[in-house]
């Protein structure tokens, strides 16, 4: 009665600590998920960060824009005054001319006038020729520090087109679907199961690949083509020649033939998947390799021999 009660007790302390490992292990995959989705979020956040310095930036280049048209337009208003005092000086320039029909007090006032306006003249014109050199090195300013900002703004296209990739890439990787307890059995007459390689050639009826697959929150939801490849001892692919069409193409664009093929729903419930090939004709002794794929990507493999 002891020795029943020990093992009980061992059996219970044994499936407690199964579960315990379950657990811990559903944990640390979860934990890398979040990581993975963190780093992705931190990635997306720094380039946003960067997109804000380029919005400052151009602000920046706009308030230059508006400050450059704005000397503009003054530097018109003054290009207007300075043809009113061109005239004013050619009007003047022939009242001296004819300063013959003056006297000698309206002479000297023509004369103090034109000292004045040709000195206006003079300090304007002066003003308006800084004003347009400053203006072109502020233009010249501006196209170059415009040429600068345009090379940050493709490179940070560039930049983000990379990281949209790569987040792709992170992504699929993270999604893709893994295989668990992956095993290959032999159903022979009257449905009797081996499940011991290698198997006798005679006692195959039926060649059974059986496994789960593993939880992944982060793999879509759906429908799935699941394709199965048995290579034979010499190379060549069990397959049901009467069908003529046991064909399909990976995503890497490669061509095989296949054994048997199917499809099923993706629910993440930890699915398990069987695939069976019935024996058509006589296989030969030595090792046989199985190769699954689904939509297109493989997925695991194993091997098992006859003889």
């Amino acid at each position: 009665m002891k020795n029943k009660n020990s093992i009980v007790l061992t059996v219970l302390i044994l499936f407690i600590a199964f579960l315990l490992g379950v657990l811990v292990y559903y944990v640390h995959k979860n934990n890398q998920k979040e990581e993975i989705i963190l780093a992705q979020e931190a990635k997306f956040s720094k380039s946003s960060m960067r997109q804000d310095s380029l919005s400052i930036a151009l602000g920046h280049e706009l308030d230059k824009l508006n400050l450059l048209k704005q000397k503009y337009e003054d530097l018109n208003e003054k290009n207007t005054n300075l043809v009113s005092l061109i005239a004013q000086l050619t009007n003047q320039k022939q009242m001296w001319e004819n300063r013959s029909n003056l006297n000698q007090n309206q002479i000297e006032q023509l004369q103090a006038q034109l000292k004045k306006t040709i000195s206006e003249y003079d300090l304007l014109r002066l003003k308006m020729l800084k004003e347009i050199d400053s203006l072109k090195l502020s233009g010249n300013r501006l196209e170059q520090s415009n040429r600068n900002l345009n090379l940050s703004n493709d490179s940070l296209k560039t930049a983000h087109y990379e990281q949209v990739l790569v987040n792709k890439t992170i992504l699929k990787k993270a999604s893709r679907l893994k295989a668990e307890n992956l095993a290959v059995v032999v159903i022979g007459k009257n449905n009797n199961i081996f499940t011991k390689t290698p198997y006798k050639e005679n006692l195959i009826n039926t060649i059974s690949v059986r496994f789960n697959l593993s939880k992944n929150e982060l793999a879509q939801k759906g429908k799935r083509v699941l394709v199965m490849r048995i290579q034979k001892p010499d190379g060549g692919i069990l397959y049901d020649e009467s069908t003529n069409n046991n064909v399909f193409v990976t995503q890497d664009k490669q061509q095989f033939y296949y054994t048997v093929a199917g499809d099923f729903n993706f629910n993440n419930n930890y699915e398990e998947v069987n695939l069976n090939y019935k024996k058509i004709d006589f296989l030969f002794s030595g090792t046989y390799k199985v190769i699954l794929y689904i939509d297109g990507e493989e997925l695991t493999s194993t091997s098992f021999e006859i003889r």
